[in-house]
């Protein structure tokens, strides 16, 4: 757990110096607050249960955290709200197969926006 939440990190602040390089102004502070929401959904999902020990766990605790995430970014809005979805439904269906299915899914809409946000050995 402690090598993904150092990857995580690493990622992130890998992000935060790639915004840094982005042009002045509007792009600017569109770029940085997409990656600070960035660098809140890795720490959301660094936190938590083991997911491979305790995924139930794992995904009831991601539910409750994710909608605390704010950004005024559309895209990145709409993927956390689906990831939130997608770990509301797994954890209301015990885990069933699909359920995980949907939270990869969602994962990968994250991780486009986000990348290395999301937990790659997850559920």
């Amino acid at each position: 757990m402690r090598s993904a939440r150092l990857i995580v990190l690493v990622l992130v602040l890998g992000s935060l110096a790639a915004a840094c390089g982005t042009p002045s102004g509007a792009n600017a502070a569109v770029g940085d607050a997409r990656a600070i929401a960035c660098m809140k959904v890795g720490a959301v999902l660094s936190n938590g249960p083991e997911p491979s020990a305790d995924p139930i766990g794992y995904a009831e605790a991601q539910i409750r955290l994710l909608r605390r995430v704010k950004t005024s970014d559309a895209a990145l809005r709409s993927a956390i709200a689906r990831l939130d979805e997608a770990y509301a439904h797994f954890y209301d269906r015990s885990g069933a197969p699909g359920a995980r299915h949907e939270i990869a899914s969602s994962a990968r809409a994250v991780d486009r926006i986000c990348p290395g946000a999301t937990v790659k050995d997850g559920i």
